[in-house]
């Protein structure tokens, strides 16, 4: 019965961090649309979409400290159905008929995972010992995975010192597998938040402080990488290649590191790995319908100042609805941030030259 109800309320969180992502997103890509036409009043809109964005990561935390890995990662591809719904419903980018039938894919993919899933481990019989993991898999994949992140965030950075072009396939490949491979050891450390108990004294037994001080750093590292993705890489390329690869390693974390699979029947176990794949392709398929307006059938141009004067542009793909969307307001609030520090900095520049003239 403990485990029943650690199933359900893990996979109740994993489905509220949908529906609130879900909303968040398009409530943002709405007021996007309505500052597009010249209309006034979408700031409240945009506001409210980011609130519900960032408050959904709460339960998406939660879920992964509930229930195995796989049902989080096959979840997380059922939000992509969510979203494409609900453009459908409320912003009026209409869906094609392919655009269903992978609907229905990743749907009945999702459904088999859910069915046929693993079920949720009593985590209240978790380790008392919190200065020990309680996975001694996760500390070998540890060094290995945070290893091969180091290697490929030195790729992906190569191209700011002249060493790399951004058009070679090895940077094409490694910010995609970098961005995927520092989300899924985040979740490795998330899942394994939910075997060791919270200590009295997290000074002493610093091992639980030290996981969520991980979670916190991936999840940065990740947000990171995607607005540099954004930046560097077309979007309808990065999307579905980091996608795919955390997809696949939290599978992989699933089976060979929290070893999730052992007391499953073979006939469950095929049904929970056909749902995964059936989920990942279903999620990959879809796309949105090419928009009537110009500026969604054109792509579209973003630009920011570097310090010598010139501009640095580069595009993203138009049509592809809410694939770019998500990345364009990450730019946007990049440059703004930018922005905001170069007039902070001219500021102080104003003020102290004044004040020198002034002594002179």
């Amino acid at each position: 019965m403990i485990e029943f109800g650690h199933r359900f309320l893990g996979l109740a969180c994993a489905f509220l961090n949908t529906g609130l992502s879900s909303a968040g997103f398009i409530l943002q890509r709405k007021a996007h649309l309505i500052s597009e036409n010249g209309h006034t009043g979408q700031q409240q809109m945009r506001h409210l979409g980011i609130a519900l964005y960032i408050v959904a990561a709460l339960p998406d935390v939660l879920a992964y400290t509930m229930i195995p890995q796989v049902l989080c990662a096959t979840v997380a591809c059922f939000r992509l159905v969510v979203v494409c719904v609900l453009g459908h419903i409320f912003l009026e980018e209409h869906l094609q008929t392919k655009d269903a039938r992978s609907i229905g894919v990743c749907t009945a993919g999702t459904m088999l995972c859910v069915l046929f899933g693993p079920g949720g481990d009593d985590k209240t019989a978790a380790s008392m010992d919190s200065s020990n993991i309680y996975h001694p898999k996760v500390v070998i994949y540890s060094i290995v995975a945070l290893s091969l992140l180091v290697v490929f965030l030195a790729i992906v950075h190569a191209d700011s010192f002249g060493w790399i072009v951004t058009d070679s396939k090895l940077y094409r490949y490694s910010l995609p597998v970098a961005t995927a491979l520092a989300y899924a050891v985040e979740k490795v450390y998330n899942t394994e938040l939910g075997f060791i108990q919270r200590p009295q004294n997290i000074l002493l037994e610093p091992m639980w402080l030290f996981m969520v001080i991980a979670v916190a750093l991936l999840g940065l590292t990740d947000f990171y990488l995607n607005v540099r993705a954004a930046e560097r890489m077309p979007v309808h390329l990065f999307v579905p290649l980091s996608f795919a690869f955390g997809h696949s390693l939290q599978c992989f974390q699933a089976m060979v590191i929290f070893d999730e699979f052992d007391d499953m029947t073979v006939f469950c176990s095929t049904m929970t790995l056909l749902g995964a794949c059936l989920s990942l392709i279903g999620a990959l398929m879809i796309q949105q319908t090419q928009f009537d307006a110009p500026e969604k059938q054109t792509s579209r141009s973003f630009s920011e100042s570097p310090k010598n004067g010139s501009k640095k542009t580069f595009e993203l793909p138009g049509g592809n609805g809410w694939w770019d969307s998500w990345y364009c307001w990450m730019i946007q609030c990049l440059q703004q941030g930018n922005e905001l520090c170069r007039r902070c900095r001219h500021r102080t520049k104003t003020s102290y030259r004044s004040k020198v003239s002034h002594i002179v």
